[in-house]
Parts: C-alpha cells; structure tokens; sequence
C-alpha cells in the first residue's frame, strides 16, 4: 500500500509532478488502477528522490552553459524528456530550454 502524507501543500519539499491533462496523466492514472489504487476524485503526484532532482538540475545546468548562461537564476523552463541509453538504461535529456530575458 503506498504511503501517505497529508498537511499544506507548501509545506512540501521534495521536487513533485502533476500531469494537468494529456496521454501521460492517462497512462499515470491507468497504470495505478491497475495495481489497484482508486484515482478517481484525487489528484496523482509523482514524486522525485533527491538524487534525481540532483541529476535534473546538473542535467539542466549543462544544457544552460552549452548555451552561454552562467547562472540558474537565467533559466525560465526546461522541458526534460527520457530517451534510451546503451542496452539496458535510460537517461533525462534536455529537449528545450527558455530564458528570462536580460532587463537593460
């Protein structure tokens, strides 16, 4: 049985996810049906360990300074998506990133 927290969502420090709409919040949805979790009427949160907000943020970061930012605090957005790697794994790629623009 999962586990379960409840108390103000601000008070929540671990990175966390939440499809709005799409194939994807399906799949999420169907998949924990399927292993008996009712969904109906709640909302599904994914939530990340720690060492997986650590690689998204270096993975991030990467990407900004092959693009010239030095900082994070330059970043706006940053789409992530999975893609296979060698035979047997996966890793977080980098599909688009925006910027905050410069004031002048």
């Amino acid at each position: 049985q999962p586990s379960a927290r409840r108390g103000p969502g601000d008070a929540e420090k671990r990175l966390y996810m939440i499809w709005t709409s799409g194939a994807l919040r399906r799949f999420d949805r169907q998949l924990l049906e399927a292993a008996g979790i009712r969904t109906a009427g709640r909302i599904v949160v994914q939530f990340y360990p720690k060492q997986i907000e650590e690689l998204l943020a270096r993975v991030e970061m990467d990407y900004a300074r092959s693009n010239g930012k030095t900082s994070v605090k330059q970043i706006q957005r940053t789409v992530f998506g999975v893609r296979p790697q060698g035979t047997a794994g996966y890793e977080y790629y980098v599909i688009s990133q925006s910027y905050r623009a410069v004031a002048a």
